[in-house]
């Protein structure tokens, strides 16, 4: 849940200040404490407690006197200067103990410190008793006697940045040191704080096979984006030593490993913001290449592939050869699994090209030749994501009962197994098919439990399509989208992968909230990313839709739109496409006042959304022939 937090009022700023202070101070200093807080409840504290630090403000039998006069008093110029100064007053050891404290982090604990501090002569015991006495930390809670926190992570930042350069980085070697030497299996959570403080370090050994053993335990969780960051982390650090010389075959497959996860995490998740993974790509089939090893090679080619046939039209003829060529080569090194995996990204190309029959034999296979040989694991993910594959070729493909049952009994597997990235995807398979179908109240239940799921574990690729399928739903019912809900709807990258395959219930759904400007935005900018001949087709739809909303003068526009999307929609066989064309036809020729043009289109469209089911559509084109109508009869 997130809470927009507004400024302190006047008068609970004073409040804040005479909390703290013990007492009322004179209207005038009250006055410029308010101003220069400006409501920031954090600020104000800070200042009065610095006032008091300063022997400006003296307490006694509950009084508050001042030393000196209201117009001697310097107030700090900002919350960093005021918060630095405050760590200045403090003693060496008190001050030691704080720099050390925020290296740990925002929260630590007391027997971390006295062993960081062993060495020195600090009671740390006392001092962080004196810390707590000045509200620099606090306790974690009440019942958590040794576990410390700082009041603000800006505190943290000051006392942090406060040490040398050198210093910080020799205390993440020495924490990191005293993280190994914890006993027990280390979890993901701990491999993850070994990782970050390596990283910091001098010790770059350590941080590369931090850094790797964190990026698979944040993908084994899943956490993807935590792990997108380490893999891209571990990628960078392996380069560097190569660079520097070191030129082990160790950190060449560190590199390689990292540029298969930099992909995968960027292909499969919808992960961009580490940057174009296109260097990972090529320097990962380098190495791959160098070093024998086949597998990952396969791999790279196939994410390399799938990366470069998102870049549009002109560029998808090459990523699907490089696919292709990722399953030769595994089919040469007598790799089965390998072969599986990336027959699978070969039958997305596929897929998106509209090439339905080649892309389900290619998935049927695949779901055929791992009954065949079984597996577990990773393993059984792959077959997991090959059974959601086949159930959007079935969609994709208007087989929409089959897509339908074969949609649910994935889920069940997904749970069964468990497999939370299918589950999502599952999900939003039936929410689109219920919004389809009309059944409101279950489109809405399957896009809140992918939005759920593809929050919980950092996957982007569906949550923009389920946040869209929730509004739209929610919509339908009569209820108010939810701003907070759906914000994920409103960040606008192009779509890539799948979601470009969803780029019409994305743009509906900004229409539905009066986003105009956005979704053309969303439509122009993923068209250009459309590679393959369903994607496009998609897209050029929903750019039709827009501009036909947009009216002013976009009209012809849109004609031209419907027209590149009429002849790709003939191309590929796509019954829905064409049915989507004609709605569009109908209701720009509406627009223009062409009542009989928009009849005929009308007509067609709804008979076409008949025959497939769906009956939502089927619903818009009733609505607009009946529009027309009344129309027409009040021009009579």
């Amino acid at each position: 849940t997130q809470l927009t937090l507004g400024p302190l009022s006047d008068d609970e700023t004073v409040d804040v200040v005479r909390g703290v202070a013990g007492g009322p101070l004179p209207g005038e200093l009250e006055r410029r404490i308010v101003q220069k807080g400006e409501g920031n409840p954090f600020f104000t504290e800070e200042i009065t407690r610095t006032l008091i630090e300063e022997g400006y403000l003296l307490r006694s039998d509950g009084q508050v006197r001042l030393t000196r006069a209201v117009d001697e008093i310097r107030m700090p110029g900002t919350v960093e200067e005021l918060i630095g100064a405050r760590l200045d007053r403090l003693g060496p050891q008190a001050k030691r103990v704080v720099q050390v404290a925020a290296v740990l982090g925002r929260q630590f604990h007391r027997e971390q410190l006295v062993g960081l501090l062993a060495s020195e002569s600090i009671d740390v015991v006392a001092e962080l008793g004196a810390l707590e006495n000045r509200g620099i930390i606090h306790r974690k809670n009440l019942l958590a006697g040794d576990e410390f926190r700082f009041g603000e992570s800006l505190t943290q930042e000051v006392a942090y940045e406060s040490l040398l350069l050198r210093q910080r980085r020799e205390l993440h070697d020495r924490i990191g040191q005293l993280i190994e030497a914890l006993p027990g299996d280390m979890p993901a959570e701990r491999s993850a704080l070994l990782a970050h403080h390596y990283a910091r370090s001098e010790n770059r050994e350590k941080a590369i096979a931090a850094l790797l053993r964190a990026a698979r335990d944040a993908e084994r969780i899943p956490s993807f984006r935590t792990a997108a960051r380490f893999y891209r982390s571990a990628y960078d650090l392996a380069e560097a030593a190569i660079a520097a010389g070191q030129t082990a075959a160790a950190h060449k497959r560190v590199v390689v490993e990292s540029a298969v996860g930099v992909l995968r995490m960027t292909v499969i998740y919808g992960i961009f913001e580490h940057g174009d993974p296109e260097d990972a790509a090529l320097r990962g089939r380098q190495l791959a290449e160098e070093l024998g090893d086949a597998e990952s090679l396969a791999e790279l080619c196939s994410l390399h592939g799938l990366v470069i046939s998102g870049r549009g039209p002109d560029a998808f003829p090459a990523g699907l050869a490089l696919i292709e060529e990722g399953v030769v080569i595994a089919e040469r090194a007598n790799l089965p699994f390998a072969v599986i995996r990336i027959a699978r990204a070969l039958a997305w190309d596929y897929l998106f090209d509209g090439r339905f029959d080649d892309a389900m034999d290619r998935i049927r296979n695949t779901i055929t030749e791992f009954e065949r040989v079984g597996g577990e694991g990773k393993q059984r993910d792959t077959y997991l994501g090959a059974l959601f594959m086949r159930d959007r070729i079935l969609f994709h493909t208007d087989e929409t009962e089959a897509s339908l049952t074969a949609a649910h009994r994935t889920y069940e597997a997904a749970v069964a197994h468990p497999n939370r990235t299918v589950q999502s995807g599952s999900s939003v398979t039936l929410s689109c098919l219920y919004l389809a179908r009309g059944e409101y109240a279950l489109a809405r239940e399957w896009a809140e439990r992918s939005l759920d799921i593809a929050r919980q574990i950092g996957s982007v690729s569906h949550l923009r399509t389920a946040s869209a399928l929730s509004i739209l739903a929610r919509d339908e019912l009569g209820e108010p989208a939810s701003t907070d809900r759906h914000l994920e709807l409103l960040e606008n990258p192009p779509l890539t992968g799948i979601e470009t395959l969803n780029c019409q219930v994305i743009c509906e759904a900004l229409l539905a909230i009066g986003d105009l400007k956005r979704a053309e935005q969303c439509a122009q900018r993923s068209y250009q990313n459309a590679g393959g001949r369903l994607r496009e087709l998609g897209c050029a739809i929903a750019l039709a839709d827009v501009l036909v909303r947009l009216g002013a003068g976009r009209g012809a526009e849109a004609g031209r739109w419907l027209d590149r999307a009429h002849t790709l929609a003939q191309a590929v066989g796509s019954r829905s496409g064409l049915a989507a064309i004609s709605l569009a036809r109908a209701e720009l020729a509406s627009a223009s006042g062409d009542g009989p043009a928009a009849v005929r289109h009308a007509e067609v469209a709804r008979a076409a959304y008949r025959a497939l089911g769906f009956a939502r559509y089927e619903a818009r084109a009733e609505r607009l022939l009946g529009e027309v109508a009344s129309a027409t009869q009040q021009t009579a």
